[in-house]
């Protein structure tokens, strides 16, 4: 078995590629030389979002607080604290915050 703790003052911030207006926060990076699963939060402000485009990785976004539209090629999805979104690898989307606050979104990519 095995147990990581990550304390508030040891997660850190970073830029994620294709994403603007937003602040994230890397809490959690494990496996395969650090990469095989990534917990984070990300802080959208109002007009935040990322570019239309798939990830290599399977994506679940939780919203904490806020509001989000997820734009899939099936359309666009509006979401609420407390709604989650699941996406596959190579399926493309982007989200932006069309509220009128912060966006708060719990991350995990695997």
């Amino acid at each position: 078995m095995s147990y990581k703790i990550t304390r508030a003052d040891e997660a850190y911030e970073y830029t994620a590629p294709g994403h603007f207006n937003v602040q994230c926060t890397r809490l959690v990076e494990k496996g395969q030389a650090e990469g095989n699963m990534i917990l984070g939060v990300s802080h959208f402000n109002v007009g935040g979002g990322t570019e239309f485009g798939a990830s290599a990785k399977e994506s679940i976004y939780y919203i904490l607080n806020g509001e989000m539209t997820v734009k899939t090629e099936d359309g666009e999805t509006v979401l609420h604290k407390g709604d989650v979104i699941h996406c596959g690898a190579g399926t493309p989307k982007s989200v932006l915050n069309t509220g009128d606050c912060v966006c708060d979104m719990l991350v995990c990519l695997v």
